[in-house]
């Protein structure tokens, strides 16, 4: 696949099958036009290296399933805390990570959240086998996010899912690098995989709204309302980052690899996403809404660009960009009003090759995404039947096992 700076890449189809859509385990009813797994790399298989045991033996992971099988919690910011619990958050945070059996394992669950959760400024950190949904179309994470990167610096967390919830800021709409939130609603780090981010709100953040980087792998970001942000630390407008450092490639190369799609950037200015070194970023069929740029691929990355609507976007596609040396980026089948031009280089990977995908028609997408973007669209019901309290645990201090030998710490992707 070529193309070649400011020109139309070549007409090419996705060479994609229909994706089979699957009932999963938890009871989320959706409509009919929305995926119930993942497309994308979230839906990749990939194997991973174990590190706490001893014999270096791999797991395999197909797919993103979450919390799927396990116990259903009932999370509702307007009732008291269950016994044991001083607050609300810390019911969610001990069911998102504090009951974390250390390095034995996790349980799965499929939390509901209802209302408005005030984190107070902070992250909670997510651990692995969590399906996370929302409630109706007001279930909120208000001034913090979500936290997903790997267990006391050993195994990466994995297989997390998050769906229907809005992230934002009741700090006033204004630059202002005192107020309070975390850098990002949700931060994705130290090669986590397999995760699903999809029909959420991001508004209002402090400095960027959703980041990917050191060594992730097999996520998808979808369907989602990106609107209402400056970045109240600098004003730059900074949304999706994708690698986070022009020196961090020994980390990053080979991996980073992110499908974005029918997401809507709604007069965000920047990062949609901004990329480095990804082994393949595929953005497809996202709506950019008076942005300043759309993607950039920098050192090296692999970017394709495919069947989006551009409008009222300076310049829809970048090569390099600040002090970043260029990356490979070919866009193909996008449409454009009022917009730049393209900046194009090289070739990139297909991701059919990979995995599956339907494209629509790019004339199409502001209508489609507009419509279907964020929260309230899928409609999920929490459990009538009261679920069990966990017993709230502290978290582990005892010192983690070692890698096998000839595995560096937080080095076990196999490829």
């Amino acid at each position: 696949m070529s193309s070649s700076r400011g020109a139309q890449g070549a007409k090419v189809v996705a060479g994609a099958v229909a994706l089979l859509i699957a009932v999963l385990a938890f009871p989320l009813s959706a409509s009919a036009d929305f995926e119930e797994t993942p497309i994308g790399w979230a839906s990749v298989e990939a194997t991973y290296r174990e590190p706490d045991n001893a014999s270096g033996s791999t797991v395999t992971r197909t797919t993103t399933t979450g919390g799927e099988g396990g116990i259903e919690y009932v999370v509702d910011a307007n009732a008291s805390p269950p016994a044991g619990y001083s607050t609300v958050k810390a019911y969610l945070k001990d069911l998102m990570f504090s009951s974390y059996d250390g390095h034995g394992g996790t349980s799965p669950r499929i939390i509901y959240i209802i209302g408005t959760i005030d984190f107070g400024g902070g992250q909670e950190k997510v651990a692995s086998n969590k399906t996370i949904l929302g409630v109706g179309s007001d279930a909120t994470i208000l001034n913090g996010g979500f936290l997903i990167d790997n267990d006391e610096g050993t195994r990466p967390m994995c297989n997390i899912i998050v769906r229907n919830l809005t992230f934002t800021s009741d700090a006033p709409l204004v630059v202002n690098p005192s107020s309070t939130g975390p850098d990002d609603f949700i931060t994705i780090v130290d090669r986590a995989h397999h995760v699903w981010i999809d029909h959420c709100d991001f508004s209002n953040g402090y400095d960027g709204l959703l980041d990917i980087t050191h060594g992730c792998d097999e996520i998808t970001v979808s369907w989602s309302h990106f609107y209402d942000h400056i970045s109240r630390k600098d004003g730059a407008g900074k949304t999706c980052l994708l690698g986070h450092d022009d020196t961090n490639g020994s980390e990053d190369i080979g991996h980073l690899t992110v499908t974005y799609h029918h997401n809507w950037f709604d007069g965000t200015a920047s990062r949609h996403p901004r990329v480095r070194f990804s082994r393949l970023c595929h953005a497809f069929n996202n709506y950019y809404l008076s942005n300043s740029y759309g993607v950039a691929s920098t050192c090296n990355a692999e970017v394709l660009v495919e069947g989006n609507y551009f409008q009222s976007v300076g310049s829809p596609t970048l090569v390099g960009y600040g002090a970043s040396p260029d990356g490979d980026l070919v866009q193909r089948l996008n449409a454009q009003s009022g917009s730049g031009s393209y900046e194009t280089r090289g070739t990139v990977p297909e991701p059919s090759l990979y995995y599956s995908y339907t494209l629509d028609t790019a004339a199409d997408v502001p209508t489609i995404v507009s419509a279907g973007a964020g929260v309230g669209k899928l409609s999920i019901t929490a459990p009538e039947t009261p679920t069990p309290t966990p017993t709230e645990t502290p978290t582990p201090t005892a010192t983690p096992p070692l890698p096998p030998a000839g595995v560096s710490d937080g080095q076990w992707m196999l490829y």
